[in-house]
């Protein structure tokens, strides 16, 4: 199982409400349609708690400033991954229209994106 991890700040001029709209009904019913070609079995949006614990805990450890969000997709594998959304023409039109809708609420340049193979420890 690979999961995809993006870690999100919202663009300037947002508010955490305007967001965490446009991310969980906008975007969210994008990914409902292009899921055919992106073949993702779970797709989760985690809207960060601002909290004095969270904010004390973040700053004993010399943490960065809190994402507003983090989104998990979870893949079969790297390849149903990879041939799913950027092999094909229809999942390269898939992923170029999450990619421009991106633009509309996250700030690229300040969040962060990656792939991460799960280990559960029970």
């Amino acid at each position: 199982m690979i999961k995809v991890v993006f870690c999100l700040r919202k663009r300037d001029g947002m508010t955490r409400e305007q967001f965490f709209e446009y991310w969980h009904n906008h975007h969210a019913a994008l990914a409902r349609k292009t899921r055919a070609t992106m073949p993702w079995r779970r797709y989760v949006q985690n809207l960060t708690i601002t909290c004095d614990v969270g904010t004390a805990a973040n700053a004993a450890r010399g943490g960065t400033p809190e994402y507003d969000g983090v989104a998990e997709a979870w893949f079969d594998s790297l390849e149903s991954f990879t041939e799913g959304a950027a092999t094909s023409e229809e999942g390269q039109t898939a992923m170029d229209i999450m990619f421009k809708d991106e633009f509309n609420f996250i700030d690229l340049k300040r969040s962060t994106f990656f792939l991460v193979e799960e280990y559960e420890i029970s």
